[in-house]
């Protein structure tokens, strides 16, 4: 017993080791010169206050209106000189004078009006307490509750200056990287092990707070939730294929090292805050629809995808809707998320969805007796990490039943001619 304790003791204290360089990295922070850019659009919701209800896209560059009172939050604080500056264009020709601060303390006034797009700097002098803050107060005779429609906003440090994160986002990555360590644990693989298995991952955020904590806390957004529920999700199937036989500890140890290494790849690729691309929108409006139909929807699915323009394509001189199923954005529906936190999920699900089918692949080559190694090679195959992984959304997901037809079919290659493998081969292929 005490031994067992004392191993549990000294795991504990090396993975508190390990897991102090990305904290105190995130406290340490990054020194100048630094530029923190926010693109307003798809994914600015946890950093807006007071903005327009929804982004505006205008010839493919995304926008935001600020309201009267508008803010931009980031979970940052900094020191040292710096500059303020954004790209804002007011529309309007009704003149608007806009009062701009950072953390309470005037950096700019100016007054506006007209449709060209203007790009303004202002020198930061004080950052006063707390997380920074940029505040819009704006007054204006439009009357439509509109100031500035902004593109970007950029914090630019210079030598001297220092930023780090604050608050609960300088957790985050120590929490995400102690949530690799448990996974590695509780697939089978050893202490020592799981600290080989999680060194590069802790180095990489180390150097990555170290030079740009803004970055990292952006491509971390949501990661560390979706890696526990997947990974759990693993976890809980690897353990019923082991007590059922079905699976050895070191097949599970390869394969679980295989998928958590696919995923963070792919997820953190995907979460880049300069990774765009339209379909995820096309796949966020589908959600959208199922939700606002409800049951409706399955009785005449076509009609509701082609009255919310949804998917549509030209075929032999006609359009027509597309016929994507959609059974990978049901649970989005039910789980009723708001839009940018839908678009991080779909991204992050499409990302776990894509390492099932290397699960998969290793089975049957264990089934048939082949190597697995080469299972390796789908870690970085092109097709999964281009479009497969967030526009393909339906066909990934259709993929990874498929392979898990075949790989159904193969256990069950022995009595294919019995009727209950029948119907329920019949079920699935229906289904």
């Amino acid at each position: 017993m005490r031994t067992e304790v004392r191993d549990l003791l000294g795991e504990a204290l090396l993975l508190l080791a390990i897991l102090a360089l990305p904290v105190g990295a995130a406290f340490w922070g990054a020194a100048g010169p630094q530029r923190i850019t926010l693109n307003l659009g798809p994914g600015d919701g946890p950093y807006v206050q007071g903005f327009a209800p929804a982004y505006e896209i205008y010839d493919k560059v995304a926008t935001h209106w600020t309201t009267y009172h508008a803010a931009v939050s980031l979970p940052l604080r900094a020191q040292g000189p710096a500059t303020l500056a954004y790209r804002f264009n007011r529309v309007f020709p009704e003149t608007a004078v806009v009062d701009v601060s950072v953390n309470g303390s005037a950096v700019d006034r100016l007054a506006c009006r007209g449709g060209l797009w203007e790009e303004k700097r202002s020198p930061v002098n004080a950052w006063g307490p707390g997380p920074l803050r940029i505040g819009f107060e704006t007054d204006s005779h439009e009357r439509r509750d509109r100031g500035l429609k902004l593109d970007w906003i950029q914090i630019e440090t210079t030598a001297g200056a220092r930023v780090w994160l604050t608050g609960s986002a300088a957790w985050v990555p120590a929490f995400g990287l102690a949530l690799v360590y448990l996974l590695h644990r509780l697939t089978g693989s050893s202490a020592r092990a799981s600290v080989l298995l999680v060194a590069p991952w802790v180095a990489v955020a180390t150097w990555g707070l170290l030079r740009d904590p803004w970055l990292v806390h952006r491509l971390l957004r949501g990661l560390p939730w979706a890696l526990a529920l997947f990974g759990l999700l693993g976890v809980g199937t690897a353990r019923f294929l082991i007590g059922r036989g079905l699976a050895s500890i070191h097949a599970v140890r390869v394969v679980a090292a295989l998928a958590i290494g696919a995923f963070l790849l792919r997820a953190l690729l995907a979460n880049h805050p300069d990774f765009y691309y339209p379909d995820l929108r096309t796949h966020a409006r589908l959600v959208e629809v199922v939700r606002e139909a409800g049951l409706r929807f399955f009785a005449t699915p076509s009609r509701y995808i082609w009255e919310h323009g949804v998917w549509r394509t030209g075929a032999y001189g006609k359009t027509y809707a597309f016929p994507y199923t959609p059974a990978f954005h049901i649970p989005f529906a039910v789980l009723g998320f708001r839009y940018d936190s839908l678009l991080l999920a779909l991204k992050l699900a499409g990302a776990a969805v894509s390492t099932v089918p290397l699960i998969l692949l290793w089975a049957m080559a264990r089934r048939l007796g082949a190597s697995p190694l080469g299972v390796g090679l789908m870690v970085v195959i092109p097709t999964y990490t281009s479009r497969l992984s967030f526009a393909f959304l339906p066909s990934l997901f259709g993929h990874a039943v498929d392979m898990a037809f075949l790989l159904w079919l193969m256990a069950k290659a022995d009595i294919l001619g019995t009727r209950r493998v029948v119907l329920a081969g019949a079920a699935w292929v229906a289904a």
